[in-house]
């Protein structure tokens, strides 16, 4: 062995042993087994998390519940709001039921006031979305499409249009 080496071998286990120096003896908050770790260490294994995960799963009612209290609804007041909709879209009209997101019917909110307006699918949600909750912006864009559906040359739609 090169004279060197030795030191870099000593250096490298003391550099290993002030490491671990950040673990402390945790116990396992589910399966109660003493383990080495962070000192913030809950779980001794992704086993453990995932089981304590699946044990603590909130129920699809209690879920809804918590979401609709972001904007200071019940369940009651948001069913009030989908059966004054007819169970609708509040801009298309279209129905919409099911878990999955783009088949349920979002909260709208005004992000100032916290306000709620209606309930909106999924497209119609994204829409406003984008749009920035601005009216002027919504009107323009359907001042565009109305003038595009009316021309006739596909040239002529982008020369002569003007936003305002």
């Amino acid at each position: 062995m090169k004279k060197g080496s030795k030191g870099s071998v000593e250096s490298s286990i003391l550099m290993s042993l002030s490491h671990k120096a950040k673990y402390i003896n945790v116990v396992c908050v589910e399966c109660k087994i003493q383990f080495f770790g962070y000192p913030t260490a809950l779980y001794c294994s992704e086993i453990c998390k995932n089981r304590n995960r699946r044990r603590t799963r909130i129920s699809p009612e209690r879920k809804l519940q918590l979401k609709l209290a972001k904007y200071g609804l019940t369940i009651e007041t948001f069913e009030a709001i989908l059966k004054s909709q007819n169970g609708c879209c509040a801009i298309c009209k279209s129905p919409v039921s099911g878990s999955k997101t783009k088949n349920r019917l979002s909260v709208d909110h005004d992000h100032i006031t916290n306000k709620t307006r209606g309930l909106l699918c999924h497209s119609c949600n994204l829409c406003l979305g984008y749009a920035k909750d601005n009216p002027a912006l919504l009107r323009k864009a359907a001042e565009y499409l109305e003038h595009a559906n009316n021309s006739t040359e596909d040239s002529v739609v982008r020369a002569s249009w003007s936003p305002d």
